[in-house]
């Protein structure tokens, strides 16, 4: 069963059980921190059926929208139909390139690595190259698979001036080492540097929040509760199972 986001200008199709997806990128805005100007190539890795796509397509010169799963990315492709500046690439992103087997179901699909698969596993460098381009934005939630992509594309990363990268579980040290080396500062995005986007895009949209917010059984209400409630990060839910990481570099 598929149903229909609304935001603004934007409509997208998607599947009932990723309803939070577009949810976070356009109410919550995780993703301010990657503000697409007119000369930026962007990179969506995760990009399920292209909420961030579609947001990121309206100002970047490309985007790159990565998705392993058939039944997203069929979506996906259904979503950023009409858009010229948008490449869709049916693969998961991992450290060399292979095949691997998809585990899990709709925004949970995840890549296992080394068991074989009639998944293509594509390393960034790899799918840079052959594109012909040099990113400078990057979006990742390849949900557990980031350290080893990031392993992938050290030479992509060279030309990359911001990335968001939801990361997960043990990763969560060993990713920010990888970018830091590389030459990145990096610090985790809280829900106090988020709510003022949230406020922000609530008071835009009142109407089409308000309608959301009954289709995904008050998510917004509900986790700014528990956030209250414990004093705990608001975004992601469990820090012990994913958190936000922003990387930039130092102006020169």
């Amino acid at each position: 069963m598929t149903l229909t986001f609304n935001w603004g200008r934007v409509s997208l199709e998607i599947s009932e059980e990723g309803l939070s997806v577009p949810y976070v990128t356009f109410v919550v805005d995780e993703y301010y921190f990657l503000d697409a100007g007119p000369n930026d190539v962007v990179i969506d890795a995760g990009a399920y059926v292209g909420d961030f796509t579609v947001k990121a397509a309206e100002r970047a010169k490309l985007v790159i929208a990565i998705e392993p799963d058939p039944r997203s990315a069929e979506l996906l492709r259904r979503n950023v139909q009409g858009l010229k500046n948008v490449v869709v690439v049916e693969a998961a992103l991992g450290e060399r390139p292979g095949f691997a087997a998809l585990e899990g179901s709709g925004v949970s699909v995840h890549a296992e690595f080394g068991r074989g698969g009639s998944v293509k596993v594509v390393a960034l460098d790899d799918l840079m190259e052959e594109l012909g381009v040099e990113p400078t934005l990057l979006k990742m939630d390849i949900e557990g698979a980031e350290c080893a992509a990031l392993r992938g594309g050290p030479r992509s990363l060279k030309t990359v001036r911001r990335a968001v990268i939801e990361v997960h579980g043990p990763q969560v040290e060993e990713c920010p080492r990888l970018l830091e080396a590389q030459g990145f500062r990096t610090a985790f995005i809280g829900a106090r540097e988020l709510l003022p986007h949230f406020l922000r895009n609530v008071i835009s949209h009142p109407m089409a929040f308000l309608s959301y917010e009954r289709k995904t059984g008050f998510f917004a209400t509900k986790s700014a509760m528990r956030y209250f409630a414990r004093g705990g990060p608001l975004i992601p839910d469990n820090p012990l199972t994913s958190v936000l990481l922003r990387a930039w570099r130092s102006a020169r």
